[in-house]
C-alpha cells in the first residue's frame, strides 16, 4: 500500500493535468477508473474516456499527516487544469460553477512541463531520473529495494520490476513500452553505479 501524492500526465500535450492524494494510490487509481464512480469527479470521466492518453505517476510517497501539505505544494507547482481547488481537501462543501470552471480551464490551458519542473518531478520520484520508474522497498533484496516501472494497460495500473535498472529497461522495451529519461545526470549516475563505474 503506497501513501502519497499521485498525478496524471497527458502524454499527448506533455503536461501534468491532475494531482491527487491518497493513503492507497493503487486503490485510488482504480476508483478513478470505476464505471460506478464515472460522474463523481470530472477527472474520472476524462480518464475513462481516454485511458491510453493519461498516465499515472507517483510524485511523492509520504506519511498520511503530510498528504495535504504535499498535495497543495504540487498543485501550486504544476497548476494542473483538472484540479479545481488548491488541494489539501479543498473548500469543504464548495463547488465551482460551470462558468468558473471554464475560466479556470482557459487560464491553465497550454501550460506544458518545463525542464525545471521535469527535474523536480524526477527528484520527487525517489531521484531515479527515469519516467515511470521508482524504487520500492524490498528487505529481501541485498540493496533493500527493487526498481519498479509503472504503466497503464486497459485502464489498470500495472508494474514491472527488477533488481537491475538495466534489466528493467530490457523488460520494458520487450513489452513495447516507452523508456524515457527525464534527468540525464541522475539516470547516468544510477547506471554507472550499477556497472561499477565511478562518476
Amino acid at each position: 500500500m503506497t501513501s502519497g501524492i499521485y498525478a496524471y500526465y497527458d502524454t499527448l500535450d506533455d503536461m501534468i493535468v491532475y494531482v491527487g492524494q491518497s493513503v492507497n494510490i493503487r486503490k485510488r487509481h482504480n476508483e478513478h477508473f470505476s464505471r460506478r464512480l464515472y460522474d463523481v469527479q470530472k477527472v474520472n470521466s476524462i480518464l475513462q474516456n481516454n485511458p491510453e492518453r493519461y498516465s499515472l505517476i507517483i510524485l511523492k510517497e509520504c506519511e498520511v499527516g503530510l498528504l495535504d501539505y504535499w498535495e497543495i505544494t504540487f498543485i501550486a507547482l504544476f497548476n494542473p487544469k483538472f484540479n479545481f481547488t488548491n488541494g489539501g481537501g479543498g473548500i469543504k462543501g464548495h463547488k465551482h460553477s460551470d462558468y468558473t470552471k471554464d475560466k479556470l480551464k482557459k487560464a491553465r490551458r497550454g501550460r506544458k512541463i518545463t525542464e525545471t519542473q521535469k527535474h523536480k518531478v524526477s527528484k520527487t520520484m525517489t531521484g531515479t531520473g527515469f519516467f515511470h520508474v521508482y524504487k520500492e522497498k524490498n528487505l529481501q533484496c541485498k540493496r533493500g529495494f527493487t526498481w519498479r516501472y509503472q504503466y497503464i494497460e486497459d485502464g489498470k495500473l500495472k508494474r514491472l520490476g527488477s533488481v537491475s535498472i538495466v534489466k528493467l529497461k530490457q523488460k520494458v522495451l520487450a513489452k513495447g513500452l516507452p523508456w524515457k529519461i527525464i534527468d540525464e545526470s541522475l539516470a547516468n549516475q544510477i547506471i554507472q553505479n550499477e556497472l561499477g563505474v565511478q562518476s
